[in-house]
């Protein structure tokens, strides 16, 4: 067990989760507890301990977030959402994603996805550079705005993307967890102002809609319905939790997501240049349509790869229910147990050459807890048919437009503590169809991805 006690060993997590978490694995093997003679805090690594623990939600709970949502705050309110429950409840409004988010929506969903995504570039010009993450994640929160609530991102759905983005930013805002304090100047302070400037804009929505009537049948019109004909389903704040979570569900991570399938591709230019050869047979140049994208293995391939070696969530908690039994371990209930996708998505006997970018090995099928980026278990994420669906098409729409590529020796880092978003990615456009090369950059990245091999310009 680490010898340290557990307030050294937070303060050490604190500092860098992963390379933390590497460092358990490799001195404890498949489970480590942070402190010598506690089993009040384990880490696993496993499939096997994946299974027994999100297989299981009753014993094993979700943990709320680590963040203090003040009673009956604008803050609390919007975030009533099923990530953050338990028991049945969970269950229940779970359902009610699932039915709102039915073929209709899809269809609904692309088309947005699309006309959004042409615009977007339609703006960039050859030459130009640009920070990749920040403008997908500006694309990311225009879609679901316009695709499944009828706003216009650039009109009436403007002051919503606004605070979006003013809110996500101010919640994962690690000063958010160190310094939750209402005081001026405070990322905090900023996370419940947007809070209650974005409540207020769903409010105002919902009285819009309901003063002109279900009219469009989309996803909002479908929840209010919900809201008015079954009561016991959903109340006022379940209402405006689901519209923050559609508004807001993942985002960032899709823009994680794709930034880094194609920083990884622009390193392999093989393998990017295997994948412009499958595009243009299959779509040439035109957006998938969604029953095309089963033909389109590289592409989900890269994608894949994308999230096994920069999951969206390197490491997440849950807390046991009641006395459990983990490996050697009896813990007691109210212990914390943390599951680390980065850790299992590196393991060799799963993944050969586990630190390779190698969109071509999802060949052999896996076990649903070999392989987690989006959880696994009964609270697997309900949105990732949805999330692939758009990853997959804007992928293909950059791909067969332009070739983002980091400047010379550009600095790419893996920033966030649960999360693996770059903290830039500066890329420069250029057209399809010139010579391909790799460009070697600076930065943490070259400790996390094994770039052996590739071509330098």
């Amino acid at each position: 067990m680490p010898l340290l006690g557990w307030r050294g060993n937070v303060f050490s997590f604190a500092l860098d989760p992963v390379s933390y978490i590497q460092r358990l694995r490799r001195r404890y093997g498949d489970i480590a507890a942070v402190t010598r003679g506690s089993a009040r805090h384990i880490f696993v690594f496993t499939p096997a301990y994946n299974r027994q623990i999100l297989g299981d939600p009753e014993l094993f709970e979700v943990v709320e977030a680590p963040l203090d949502f003040p009673p009956g705050s604008s803050l609390a309110r919007i975030m009533t959402i099923p990530g953050q429950m338990n028991g049945k409840e969970n269950g229940r409004q779970r359902q009610n994603m699932y039915a709102a988010m039915g073929r209709k929506m899809h269809a609904r969903y692309w088309r947005g996805l699309t006309e959004l995504t042409a615009a977007w570039l339609n703006k960039r010009r050859v030459g130009e550079t640009f920070n990749l993450f920040y403008e997908l994640n500006q694309l990311a929160t225009s879609v679901p705005c316009q695709s499944i609530f009828g706003l216009d991102p650039a009109g009436d759905g403007r002051e919503i993307v606004h605070w979006l983005h003013e809110w996500g930013d101010a919640l994962l805002a690690f000063s958010t967890r160190l310094f939750p304090f209402d005081i001026p100047r405070s990322s905090y302070r900023r996370l419940l102002r947007a809070s209650e400037r974005l409540e207020a804009a769903y409010r105002e929505l919902i009285a819009q809609r309901r003063a002109k009537g279900p009219t469009s049948g989309d996803t909002l019109d479908f929840l209010i319905n919900l809201r008015d004909s079954e009561p016991e389903r959903l109340n006022d704040d379940q209402l405006l939790g689901l519209i923050n979570n559609f508004f807001n569900a993942g985002n960032s991570s899709r823009a994680t997501i794709i930034s880094w399938a194609i920083f990884l591709l622009s390193q392999h230019p093989h393998y990017l240049q295997e994948m412009e050869a499958e595009l243009a047979r299959t779509l040439n140049g035109r957006p998938p349509e969604i029953n095309e994208l089963e033909r389109l293995p590289l592409l989900r391939g890269a994608l894949q790869e994308s999230m096994r070696l920069l999951p969206p969530m390197n490491w997440f908690p849950r807390r046991t229910s009641a006395p459990a039994q983990l490996g050697p371990y009896a813990i007691p209930a109210g212990s914390m147990v943390i599951c680390s996708p980065f850790i299992t998505h590196r393991l060799p006997e799963i993944f050969p050459q586990p630190d390779r970018f190698m969109p071509d090995r999802w060949t052999a099928k896996l076990s649903p807890y070999d392989y987690m980026p989006f959880g696994a278990g009964p609270r697997i994420c309900p949105g990732r048919d949805l999330a692939m669906l758009e990853m997959m098409t804007v992928l293909a729409m950059i791909l067969q437009r332009y070739r983002l590529t980091p400047p010379p020796h550009a600095r790419i880092d893996r920033a966030g503590m649960m999360l693996s978003a770059p903290r830039r990615m500066p890329v420069v456009v250029q057209r399809p169809d010139g010579p391909y090369a790799a460009r070697s950059c600076r930065g943490n990245i070259n400790r996390w991805i094994d770039f052996g091999g590739r071509e330098e310009k």
